[in-house]
């Protein structure tokens, strides 16, 4: 009879002292979660307010910036087909609105490549931001041994600002006006053709 239990006791659940082992894999644990939400906090800013190459997702937005543009009569429109098959030659530039601007290194010959589709989201002009989007083409073509490039704008000054200089349109290539087709203001275009020779310039990284 001594070794039985009142029901009272009995139904008391049974309590293990907690050992420093058990408390140091629990710690380890939210230290490891707290630690993970740090790291993918810190990647998600990284890919923020820098210009990168651009993902497939945020190709639909990439549309829109270009549409706007174009509508404005600063770029040739581009469908969205076309966008997914070349976003390889975009960069973008981004913020925590979304895709802030985006230009193209499209190339047409082993030693000649147009800079394209350059736009800027209105609230971000005047930031040096198109500059950005512009030297990370220039690096990539550098890096790719082209010789020159060369771009169609309304605003000139712009890529003067930056060595780029007036040339005469016919003195490219005729593969490169074959874009001009899709123009509203074919064949009275009013844009100015500029270029940029690259050779002997160096990689900004040293390589």
């Amino acid at each position: 009879m001594g070794d039985s239990q009142s029901p009272c006791t009995a139904s008391l659940p049974v309590f293990r002292p907690l050992t420093f082992a058990h408390f140091s894999e629990n710690m380890l644990h939210y230290f490891s979660l707290h630690a993970k939400r740090i790291v993918t906090e810190k990647c998600e800013e990284q890919l923020k307010h820098v210009v990168r190459k651009p993902k497939l997702t945020e190709v639909v937005a990439m549309k829109e910036l270009l549409d706007t543009a174009a509508a404005e009569g600063k770029v040739l429109p581009r469908e969205l087909p076309e966008l997914y098959e070349n976003v390889r030659d975009f960069y973008v530039y981004v913020d925590d609105h979304g895709i802030g601007g985006l230009v193209a290194l499209h190339i047409d010959m082993v030693n000649l490549a147009e800079v394209r589709s350059l736009v800027v989201r209105e609230d971000l002009r005047g930031q040096d931001i198109g500059k950005k989007l512009l030297d990370a083409v220039l690096e990539e073509a550098r890096r790719l041994d082209i010789a020159r490039v060369y771009a169609f704008s309304r605003v000139p000054v712009f890529f003067e600002k930056n060595q780029f200089r007036q040339i005469e349109k016919d003195q490219l290539p005729y593969k490169v006006f074959k874009d001009c087709l899709r123009c509203r203001l074919y064949p009275e275009c009013d844009e100015v053709a500029l270029i940029r020779d690259l050779s002997g310039e160096a990689l900004e990284n040293g390589e």
